[in-house]
């Protein structure tokens, strides 16, 4: 079977689009068409449904994109893989991240590694859902989990876990003198990022009823957390390297250090392949070597409190 008609069957069915599908392939709309016609003559069925407006995978069509992907994929990563023996580590790579930790990794992760890898450029999907890295083409995901992740068909390797810590403006700490009793907590009203609940990382003992700790915001980016505490609205709950700025700079406090939150644990995923390629691999070495710096960080962290 000719790999190109595969190739071309797969970027119609991804695009869902003829069109578009040339103009990323650079060829001609027709040589699409022809392509996707012989393709189907071959295997006795059609693939596609097609009017003047939408293109549609048929059932069979569905079953035989998933098989096409891979032969594909397995395609480039043999071209990559040639290319990498005598080459610079090159390309585009493709990456999910959870839309809460755009502060941590942009800080000195995203930006350090595109500066020393000048030939790799990066897109990079900042998003609170949970993609699927294999169907929808993504090199690698950094994800956020309260507990071990189990997917057998990924690999996932933990990078460090994530202290939280209680935090509040100054003009707050001054205006709420019962915070200086902790089990006063959930009279308070709580700012939180997207994935977090205030009554589940809190401690049990803070009131005999977690489910009245109640949130006055929730927003699914720190930057935008951050913000809300400095403004007041109330007691942030976050990481505690993400506010590190903050607090040197004495626009936040943190109280009840002593208190122990919940930790979160940040995980790299990426497809279970034999073989990576070069430009994953060396961001995978460079993100590993990233996670213990900040592991260290925490650890350095902790001993001062």
């Amino acid at each position: 079977m000719d790999l190109n008609k595969l190739l071309i069957f797969s970027k119609v069915a991804e695009l869902q689009s003829f069109t578009r599908a040339a103009q990323e392939l650079g060829v001609e709309k027709s040589t699409v068409s022809s392509n996707i016609a012989e393709l189907e003559e071959r295997l006795g069925t059609r693939l596609l449904n097609r009017t003047t407006r939408t293109v549609a995978l048929t059932e069979a069509g569905e079953g035989f994109y998933g098989y096409c992907q891979k032969v594909v994929q397995t395609a480039v990563e043999a071209e990559e893989f040639v290319q990498s023996m005598n080459n610079e580590p090159k390309g585009l790579l493709r990456i999910s991240t959870p839309e809460g930790l755009g502060r941590i990794l942009f800080d000195d992760l995203f930006n350090s590694f595109m500066k020393e890898y000048p030939l790799i450029d990066m897109e990079i999907l900042l998003s609170s859902r949970s993609v699927d890295v294999v169907k929808e083409r993504f090199d690698m995901a950094i994800r956020v989990s309260r507990s071990n992740l189990k997917d057998s068909s990924l690999v996932g390797r933990l990078l460090f876990s994530v202290e939280n810590g209680l935090f509040v403006s100054r003009e707050y700490a001054k205006t709420h003198k019962n915070l200086s009793d902790f089990k006063q907590l959930a009279e308070h009203r709580f700012i939180t990022l997207y994935a977090y609940v205030a009554g589940d990382l809190l401690p049990k003992n803070i009131c005999d009823d977690l489910s009245q700790v109640k949130n006055r915001i929730v927003i699914n980016d720190i930057e935008g957390s951050v913000k809300a505490i400095e403004a007041g609205l109330g007691v942030g709950i976050l990481p505690v390297g993400a506010i590190k700025k903050e607090l040197d700079s004495c626009k936040v406090v943190r109280i009840f250090p002593e208190i122990v939150l919940d930790p979160i644990y940040l995980y790299a995923i990426y497809p279970s392949r034999q073989w990576v390629s070069s430009k994953l691999k060396v961001f995978l070495e460079f993100l590993f070597d990233w996670a213990e710096r900040q592991e260290s960080l925490n650890t350095h962290f902790n001993s001062k409190k």
